[in-house]
């Protein structure tokens, strides 16, 4: 769907596409304070599998956010004379949506840390924090669809690398100042 193709904007449409941000935030906030620091279960896969689920699922309604509120410039005149300096967050966070459908699970990495004191059971078996995948494991520039360079660039310079968390807080708190 393109910005063109998106619905006219409506407060009540706007008001549920930031409901439906927060509770994917929310949820990722609960998984992420659950295990930070805890021993991994049996299965850590399925934890880090929630944590990328809600993730992308904050990128999902960023991305139809954006397009509601930037697709009709009369009533949103202001959206638009505002969102230039997060333009870069909100493309970077577009490549990260569109990679998270075609890669699927390739789009979050998580980094083990050690804990002190250690217990032999904790060495291996400790989250530590999740990060957005770093350059190197996107798909080549050449194999991507030319529209997506503008946005992949921002996705490097903006969140490649960086830990998750700051990102999705930030798009949140950007949605909720401009539709509240």
């Amino acid at each position: 769907m393109s910005v063109t193709d998106s619905p006219p904007y409506d407060p009540d449409t706007a008001a549920a596409g930031l409901w439906l941000l927060r509770d994917a935030h929310d949820q990722w906030l609960a998984d992420n304070t659950e295990v930070i620091g805890e021993r991994a279960g049996p299965q850590p896969e399925h934890v880090e599998l929630r944590l990328h689920q809600h993730a992308a699922s904050v990128l999902t309604w960023t991305r139809a956010l954006d397009d509601l509120c930037d697709g009709d410039p009369e009533p949103l005149l202001t959206y638009r004379s505002v969102r230039p300096p997060m333009a870069p967050l909100l493309h970077g966070a577009r490549y990260a949506c569109n990679r998270s459908v075609h890669q699927l699970l390739t789009l979050t990495r998580v980094h083990r840390v050690m804990r002190f004191p250690l217990t032999p059971s904790m060495i291996f078996n400790t989250y530590g924090t999740f990060r957005w995948v770093p350059e190197q494991l996107l798909p080549l520039p050449g194999s991507e669809r030319p529209s997506q360079a503008s946005s992949r660039a921002e996705y490097v310079a903006t969140m490649a690398g960086q830990e998750i968390g700051p990102t999705l807080q930030q798009l949140r708190d950007w949605f909720e100042q401009q539709l509240t």
